[in-house]
C-alpha cells in the first residue's frame, strides 16, 4: 500500500490490484464502463478510496499554478495544484499500459494484470454466482474452448452478448450438497458445466452490472495471456492455422488429435483439466515439430 498524506489526514492507496478488495475492484470495473478520459478516471478512482470530493467552488492561482478546492468529511478542506494532483493520480499507474499511436500519441489503457482470482463470488439477479479458481486452473478443457468461443466472438462482433456469455461460462451458482469443510471438497464450488444451459443462462444475466462483467472478463484475458506463456505451440496452432479457423474449431481439431480421433477419447479429453490437456498438446506439438525439422534436414 502506498501512504498519502493531505494537510494533515492521511490516506493508504493501492500499489497493486491484490492489494484492492472486491468491491473495489468491482467498482473499477464500473469506472471503466463510464468513457471516462484517463485523467477523469484517476480522479473518480482517487475519490472512491479516500472519501474525498471536489467542491464546486472556483479554483485559484498561486504563483501561476491553479488549485482546486477538495474536501474530507463535512468540514475539512484543502487546496491541492495541479501538479500534486498529477502526482497523486501517477499511484494509479498500475492499473494501466502504455500504447503508441500512429500519431505518436501516447495513451493509457487499463488492464487487468492479476490471475488470481480476486473476484470468487459475484451476485446477480439469478443468485450469488461462483467463479473458478486463480489462473484458470480448475477449468476443464470443453467449459475452455466455449469461453474462447465466447472471447473470438465477442472481439470480433463487439456485441455485448458474447462478454456475457463469457462471464455465464466461468461463473455459475454453488453445486448441490458442496461443503467447503468436507475433507472431499475439489475446491470448485460450481455446479458442473452444461453448454445446454449457456443460452437460458446468458439472457438471465444480461442486467449483470457491466462493472462486473467487464472486470471478468479483463481478468480472463490476464489469465489467457498467462497460458499463452507457458504453452506457445499450442496458441500458435490454434490461431495460426492456414485456414484460420475459429477458437472453436482449432481446440477440438487438436483434441480429436489427441484422442486419434477416437469419439470415445475425445469426450475424456473434454473432460479433463485444461492444465492438463494443454500440457500434453504442448508435448505432441513440440515432437511433431522435431520430426518434421528432422526430415527436412538433408542426410549427409
Amino acid at each position: 500500500m502506498r501512504t498519502l498524506q493531505i494537510d494533515k489526514r492521511v490516506f493508504t492507496l493501492p500499489a497493486s490490484w491484490s492489494e484492492m478488495d472486491a468491491d473495489q475492484i468491482l467498482a473499477v470495473g464500473e469506472l471503466a464502463e463510464k468513457g471516462l478520459s484517463n485523467y477523469e478516471f484517476r480522479i473518480a478512482l482517487l475519490r472512491m478510496l479516500t472519501g474525498i470530493t471536489v467542491l464546486q467552488k472556483k479554483e485559484i492561482v498561486i504563483d501561476e499554478e491553479t488549485y482546486y478546492y477538495f474536501r474530507h468529511g463535512i468540514t475539512t478542506q484543502s487546496l491541492i495544484s495541479e501538479t500534486d494532483i498529477a502526482f497523486i493520480a501517477s499511484a494509479f499507474d498500475f492499473m494501466f499500459r502504455k500504447k503508441t499511436t500512429e500519431t505518436d500519441e501516447t495513451v493509457y489503457l487499463l488492464q487487468y494484470k492479476e490471475i488470481r482470482n480476486l473476484v470468487p463470488e459475484i451476485k446477480t439477479d439469478i443468485g450469488k454466482l461462483y467463479g473458478p479458481a486463480d489462473a484458470l486452473s480448475n477449468l476443464k478443457t470443453s467449459e475452455y474452448i466455449h469461453a474462447e468461443t465466447a472471447r473470438y466472438n465477442f472481439l470480433k462482433t463487439g456485441k455485448y452478448h458474447f462478454a456475457v456469455r463469457l462471464f455465464a461460462i466461468l461463473y455459475r451458482p454453488e453445486a448441490p450438497g458442496v461443503d467447503i469443510t468436507s475433507p472431499d471438497y475439489t475446491g470448485d464450488r460450481r455446479e458442473a458445466f452444461n453448454d445446454f444451459l449457456l443460452g437460458e443462462r446468458t439472457a438471465a444475466l444480461m442486467n449483470t452490472p457491466k462493472g462486473c462483467i467487464s472486470i471478468v472478463v479483463m481478468w480472463y484475458e490476464a489469465c489467457r495471456d498467462f497460458m499463452e506463456v507457458k504453452w506457445p505451440e499450442v496458441f500458435e496452432n490454434v490461431e495460426g492455422t492456414a485456414e484460420k479457423t475459429d477458437p472453436f474449431t482449432g481446440f477440438m481439431r487438436l483434441v480429436n488429435s489427441m484422442a486419434n480421433n477416437d469419439v470415445t477419447k475425445s469426450d475424456q479429453v473434454r473432460q479433463t483439466y485444461i492444465y492438463d490437456t494443454m500440457f500434453a498438446l504442448q508435448a505432441i506439438l513440440i515432437q511433431d515439430r522435431k520430426m518434421k525439422d528432422a526430415l527436412k534436414t538433408p542426410k549427409r
